[in-house]
């Protein structure tokens, strides 16, 4: 079972998986004694060949998601005219490679965000401050 589903869907498709998962294994466990016994050696073939359509649906639906976030896979996912075996030389943005980020991105990225939350947090001080010079607490009596 994959665990590369989009966000907004990941939990309705992690339980159709599950499901399918279990299905599958109570399906082997209770028909593999009956076609053993009914087409001897050649059960093996049965077997290969759902293997290579398991291999074949891999290659043509699945997205690799090797080193990639969450994130990464959700925006990877999003991108139009993306194919599933063009998706393993995809790098998401700020990256170089899979592996290596491209630091100037994260750098600039954490400055402005730096400046974003000091200037937030100024504004709630500045905010506090004028609150209670507006209203002094009343001394006790």
């Amino acid at each position: 079972m994959g665990e590369t589903f989009a966000l907004r869907t990941r939990a309705k498709q992690a339980a159709l998986a599950t499901a399918s998962n279990w299905l599958g294994n109570f399906m082997i466990g209770v028909l593999t004694p009956e076609a053993a016994r009914s087409i001897d050696f050649r059960f093996g073939f049965v077997l290969a060949s759902a293997n290579l359509i398991a291999g074949a649906l891999v290659y043509f639906f699945l997205y690799e998601s090797t080193l990639l976030s969450l994130e990464s896979v959700d925006i990877m996912y999003s991108i139009h005219g993306l194919y599933p075996w063009e998706s393993r030389s995809w790098v998401p943005p700020g990256y170089v490679t899979r592996r290596e980020r491209d630091e100037e991105h994260f750098r600039r990225m954490s400055i402005s965000a730096a400046t974003n939350i000091s200037s937030v947090t100024q504004e709630m001080v500045d905010m506090v401050n004028n609150d209670v010079v507006a209203k002094p607490k009343a001394a006790a009596v």
